[in-house]
């Protein structure tokens, strides 16, 4: 009879010990505990996998570009809004604030499109857009390339 109580006794010890372990790593696994270590190894292969993909490299490149062209609009812009300032000082003075405030307004539109632009261009994932030729199949005859950044003046027109 010693004999079945201690058998019995193992053998619930061991399912209920079985039991707690499982659980606890169920717990682990669902608390991240357990796969921590390789989520941190995965990652560094993701960004690595990300900066260099196709996709990645020509929404970069299709950016910059974007973003060049719209930049290259705003000095135009702003050479008009500071004309119709002019303009509205000489001849109708209570039109002046609001010329006002559409030029600083085109001026700010301007300086957080810098700021973006430069921001991105600092980054990594951006050197697609500094040498395409090695990422692209593009010819460089073709291609003018992209400024690598903005100054913050470019957006100040001739009220410096």
């Amino acid at each position: 009879m010693d004999e079945e109580i201690t058998v019995g006794i193992v053998v619930k010890w061991a399912f209920w010990t079985f039991a707690a372990l499982f659980f606890l790593v169920m717990a682990g696994c669902a608390f991240g505990v357990i796969t921590l270590p390789f989520s941190v190894v995965n990652s560094g292969t993701t960004v690595a996998r990300r900066i260099i993909d196709p996709d990645n490299a020509l929404m970069q490149y299709r950016y910059f570009h974007d973003a060049n062209a719209r930049l290259q609009v705003f000095p135009a812009q702003i050479h008009e809004a500071e004309e119709n300032l002019h303009y509205a000082e000489a001849h109708t003075p209570e039109r002046a604030s609001a010329r006002m405030t559409e030029l600083t307004g085109i001026k700010q539109v301007c300086q957080s499109l810098v700021a973006d632009y430069n921001s991105r261009a600092s980054r990594l994932d951006a050197g697609i857009f500094k040498n395409p030729e090695h990422y692209l199949p593009i010819s460089t005859e073709a291609y003018e390339p992209l400024p690598v950044s903005y100054s913050p003046s470019y957006c100040q027109g001739e009220n410096q």
